[in-house]
């Protein structure tokens, strides 16, 4: 067996000159926004300070006890002591602690309230209001130090204060919340520990494939997962760039293998439902770190898909990859970086996470853009970095060594799975030649020079408008942002141009797009050239528009914008490559079965049957003729591309934009002619409409409420308010009932102007629920309650502090300095005629009660689609029947008169609070 060398240490080495002690490693600097520390009977506290996150806070209880901890006659008590926490409280009698958290709007996730784990147990309490009107914080606060403070006792288990953390992240001052919790802290006392240690962790390694056979979730698709372990980082080096340096290997590796493992069965022609690859980390439990590979397929099949995944891994592991396939990779992994910092990074969630994997591991408390900077400032030149990373692959990969296969493929039992990878790593196959990603010599090197005919303000941005001799329109806004420039494109005309499409075609268009050869390369290789330099380049085709957005060096916007001239004017349709989507398409769907996404378009169906341009879907629906459909309506769209705007957001020498503007701007065509957007393809039904689908093991309950309404700035604010009290009160019933929900919604100007709110709810995981919380199996009880909940709030109307909350969420979601927001604000101008930015504060301010009303009783008496999942008694079936198969009429859900929910008193904790603390 081959001597196995911890990754971890082979790039610390690399990266810094000499291997030191681990307090000598280096470090990030902790977050300035979060403050942590200790009460005074021993509780560890963290807060981070999150501004973006207006009028609300996300609180979390960290306990470090868990299923280890229980002996043999303790068996079961840490779920026990984490429902019981959730039930009997000393300041929560007359007011349970559910009634509390669903009449204050704080609903539990997918787990419920709290996560049970191996090490730890973790309460979450999330979105909890902060504005003037409610104690709901403060109440939350009181409940959380009541947990604390329970003192419950078991054989090996310890819930001492001094053995847990209270984390808090939004909306906060953090010294007046210090002072509130130091105060609070008097009411638990310290206590002695009780559980003086635990075993400490030690590695295992192994030298044989260990499988395990799982049960297949769905009919006619299979999946297995290769995963490997590591050694988990030392404790004492969990707070060192150590683990961000392993996570920037790993993640790099992830990126190749989706790549490689992809063309490996196109090539193969095994058609995939996906291609997983996930990295888990220290910070993310108690146990070895895993690198894993999961591929979903046909059953038939999976013996061909594991030799090929196997063959292209024992390649890597072989041969290693080149700097200049390296340079590809180490650009993605920079922009989805960049993507992520931009997108979730100041999220409340996100913070708490890391706090959670601070105090229970130890990790790192720098803020995400630093972690960013600290990978993008390493100026290793691609040769070293290609070394270093081969390196990373060499002492990870394995024929056998340490590494599991979990399947529920019948024909991948262990002695086929051992014969399958010793022949991959001691047999090689002679691969296909990995190209280069650098070349973009085939990319269209010229266009027709064009003239700046008027350079003007532009009245949205404050920016640059160029028109050309043309009739090109660019807008250039300048900001200093992340080093990018932002570009998009977006030109009116939809997939609801191309004639005779099937329901669900539509939503495949921009799929089918991406397929095609440009300037002679394939989608893929086209893509891959433009992120190997730093360019990330995207074709969406919507309902009533397209748009080419994305982003680039500047020194490489030149690139972009020839790329972008291939893009429109030199295409090829590939035949095989949509053949092999259609048939991955069908795989995907089987995947889908019971998502969200499915969910979401099940409600659709209900609510507009008619509709053959449908933003969801249906794989069944591809024809063979489809991407000649598609390439027509591209190569008309493209023809008049002076229908749109080009809207540019970044820092760039403007005198050199203009020169690169002038050079490419003249290869894209121009038409007098503009397009229409069509308004009608299929109407909403009206009225209420339920659909029936029986389930063996899965029960749940979707609604979906629509009513048109003029999409301007006004409405626009007050629509948000008005759906996020619609969401509050319909999830808060279906918490009552033990069920947690997800909510989408959507304002839209096409096909009509019309607002639409989806609610999907389920059962959530009972062991994190209350144990006095009886949770309902009936879906048919959980639409009365939601539909009682939304009749009250149509009915009664938004409260005042509800809809002051919902202004200053409002204002805080104004954007119009990031470059998203701008490039989102011209469009709205240039693409849609509207103005969403002109006194933007003083009209949210202005938005009024009978603003918010007006809509909310639209919405409940608007158009409404139901969609009722029930158990059924076992037969003798095997497999989920397709959610697809609505039963459009079953038996009439119960009517209830609206009446006010059972209320929770948050005077009653106020004033409670109050008189802790003295308050008047």
């Amino acid at each position: 067996m081959r001597r196995r060398i911890n990754p971890l240490i082979i790039l610390l080495l690399a990266l810094f000159p000499i291997i030191v002690p681990a307090a000598d490693l280096p470090t990030l600097e902790k977050a300035a926004n979060i403050r942590e520390g200790y009460l005074d009977n021993g509780i560890k506290y963290y807060i981070a300070s999150n501004k973006s996150s207006k009028g609300i806070v996300d609180m979390a209880l960290v306990q470090k006890t868990g299923f280890i901890d229980e002996t043999k006659k303790s068996r079961g008590a840490a779920t026990v002591q984490a429902r019981g926490s959730l039930t009997e409280l000393q300041h929560f009698s007359r007011i349970s602690p559910q009634t509390f958290l669903t009449s204050n709007g704080i609903r539990p996730a997918a787990e419920g309230y709290v996560e049970i784990r191996s090490d730890a147990t973790i309460f979450r309490f999330s979105d909890i209001p902060v504005s003037d009107g409610t104690d709901a914080a403060d109440s939350t606060m009181l409940l959380i130090f009541d947990i604390t403070g329970r003192g419950f006792k078991a054989d090996g288990m310890d819930y001492s204060p001094q053995n847990q953390a209270i984390i808090v992240s939004g909306d906060v001052d953090p010294d007046q919340l210090i002072n509130k919790m130091n105060m609070l802290s008097m009411l638990v006392t310290r206590q002695n520990p009780g559980r003086t240690s635990r075993k400490p962790y030690v590695w295992i390694g192994t030298s044989d494939i260990k499988v395990e056979m799982v049960p297949a979730r769905t009919s006619g698709l299979v999946s297995f997962t290769i995963r490997y372990r590591l050694p988990r980082t030392p404790d004492g080096n969990m707070a060192t760039v150590q683990p961000l340096v392993a996570w920037k290997y790993a993640s790099e590796l992830e990126i190749l293998l989706r790549r490689r493992l992809g063309k490996a069965l196109r090539s193969s022609g095994i058609p995939t439902a996906g291609i997983e690859v996930e990295y888990r980390s220290s910070d993310a439990g108690n146990s070895d770190e895993t690198f894993s590979i999961s591929v979903s397929c046909r059953p038939a099949e999976a013996r061909d898909a594991m030799k090929a995944v196997a063959a292209e891994m024992a390649s890597i592991d072989r041969e290693g990859i080149n700097p200049e396939e390296y340079r590809g990779v180490t650009r993605e992994l920079a922009t989805r970086l960049r993507s992520s910092v931009r997108t979730s990074g100041s999220s409340n969630s996100s913070y708490v996470r890391m706090c959670i994997a601070s105090y229970l591991y130890g990790a790192s408390l720098a803020d995400p853009k630093d972690r960013m900077d600290f990978f993008l400032s390493r100026n290793l030149d691609d040769a070293t970095g290609a070394r270093l990373f081969n390196g990373f692959v060499t002492a990870l990969l394995d024929k056998s060594a340490n590494m599991d296969v979990i399947t529920s493929a019948e024909s991948l039992d262990e002695n086929s799975v051992w014969r399958i990878f010793r022949d991959a790593w001691e047999e090689p196959k002679a691969l296909s030649p990995v190209k280069g990603y650098a070349d973009t010599l085939l990319l269209r090197k010229s266009a027709p020079k064009v003239k700046i005919k008027t350079t003007d303000k532009d009245p949205i941005s404050d920016g640059q408008l160029y028109t050309f001799s043309n009739g090109q329109r660019v807008v250039y806004k300048e900001i200093a942002d992340d080093g990018l420039i932002h570009f998009s494109w977006r030109v009116k005309g939809g997939y609801s141009q191309i004639p005779g499409l099937r329901r669900g075609e539509g939503a495949c268009i921009t799929d089918v797009a991406a397929l095609a050869k440009i300037s002679g390369l394939g989608g893929d290789d086209f893509r891959d050239i433009l992120m190997s330099n730093g360019i990330v380049m995207r074709l969406d085709i919507g309902l009533s528009e397209l748009r080419i957005s994305g982003e680039s060096p500047a020194q490489k916007f030149p690139l972009a914008m020839k790329a972008m001239l291939s893009l429109t004017g030199d295409r090829e349709q590939d035949a095989k490559a949509y053949a092999y989507y259609r048939d991955c398409a069908g795989l995907q769907a089987l995947a889908d079965r019971g998502t969200p996404y499915r969910r979401l378009s099940v409600l659709d169906s209900i609510m507009t049957p008619e509709n053959n341009y449908s933003a969801f879907r249906n794989s069944s629906a591809l024809s063979d003729d489809l991407p000649k459909k598609v390439e027509r309506f591209l190569d008309a769209q493209f023809s008049k591309m002076n229908d749109g705007v080009l809207v540019i957001a970044g820092k760039i020498d403007e005198a050199t934009l203009r020169k690169t503007l002038v050079r490419y701007m003249g290869g894209f065509r121009s038409d007098r002619v503009a397009s229409n957007r069509s308004r009608r393809f299929g109407d909403v039904k009206t009225g209420r409409i339920t659909g029936w689908t029986d389930s063996l093991d899965a029960s749940a309950y979707d609604i979906a409420l629509s009513t048109r309404l003029d999409y301007n700035l006004d409405n626009n604010i007050a629509a948000r308010i008005a759906a996020g009290y619609i969401e509050e009160v319909a999830a808060s019933a279906a918490a009552r009932l033990g069920w947690y929900s997800i909510v989408r919604t959507d304002f839209s100007m096409f096909p009509e102007e019309r607002l639409s709110l989806s609610i999907l709810t389920s059962p959530a995981g009972e062991s994190g629920l209350p144990a006095d919380m009886v949770q309902s199996d009936d879906a048919v009880a959980v639409a009365a309650a939601v539909r009682r909940a939304i009749a009250l709030a149509a009915r009664e109307g938004i409260s005042r502090h509800r809809l002051e909350e919902g202004r200053k969420r409002a204002l805080a979601m104004m954007d119009k300095t990031t470059p998203a927001g701008v490039i989102r604000l011209v469009e709205m101008r240039y693409s849609y005629g509207k103005d969403m930015i002109s006194r933007y504060e003083d009209r949210a301010k202005a938005v009024s009660a009978e603003d918010v009303n007006r809509i909310l009783t639209a919405l409940a008496g608007g158009s409404v689609a139901e969609h009722v999942l029930r158990l059924r008694e076992m037969e003798e079936k095997v497999f989920e029947p397709e959610i697809e198969a609505v039963i459009p009429d079953g038996p009439e859900l119960p009517e209830y008169e609206p009446s006010a929910p059972e209320k929770a008193d948050p005077e009653g904790l106020g004033g409670l609070f109050r008189e802790l603390f003295n308050l008047e």
